[in-house]
């Protein structure tokens, strides 16, 4: 009988174990009927300057670059704020290549790109220039410059 105590107080261990694995994992969020959806990511997913432009000559999208300095306290409260906006981080990793670009680090670009101002947003789509946005720029100021692009 001690055998069988055993036996499930192992199985109901091994159950609870799995439970609590299950459940501690990443989840999704739930949509409007329930379902479990994929979590949005978090973050942009920036790319390089060279795989953008090879990613956009083959597909067509457009190429969006900020351009910033290091010790630069605008740029830093751009990315920490209107570059971390869910809607913001959907839009662009959704319909744009994402390139960070540091003058510190690629003066090259910055001169290409004529940077005078940081941080600097620029879109390029089909190797032209389309937008070119100097300064700080809110959620809603940069949400109503992508939404050509966003739905």
């Amino acid at each position: 009988m001690r055998e069988k105590h055993k036996i499930f107080a192992a199985i109901l261990f091994i159950a609870l174990v799995a439970v609590i694995a299950i459940y501690s994992l990443p989840s999704g969020q739930k949509g409007e009927t329930g379902e479990t959806q994929p979590s949005q990511p978090s973050e942009i997913r920036w790319m390089s300057y060279e795989d953008a432009v090879k990613e956009a000559n083959e597909t067509g999208k457009p190429i969006f670059m900020v351009f910033r300095e290091s010790g630069c306290p605008w740029c830093d409260t751009y990315e920490s704020t209107t570059l971390e906006d869910p809607d913001i981080v959907k839009c662009i990793n959704e319909h744009f290549l994402p390139v960070k670009i540091s003058c510190d680090e690629r003066s090259d670009l910055c001169v290409k790109y004529g940077i005078r101002a940081v941080p600097t947003t620029i879109i390029e789509e089909g190797g032209k220039v389309v937008v070119r946005k100097e300064g700080y720029l809110t959620s809603d100021e940069l949400m109503q410059i992508l939404s050509q692009w966003c739905d």
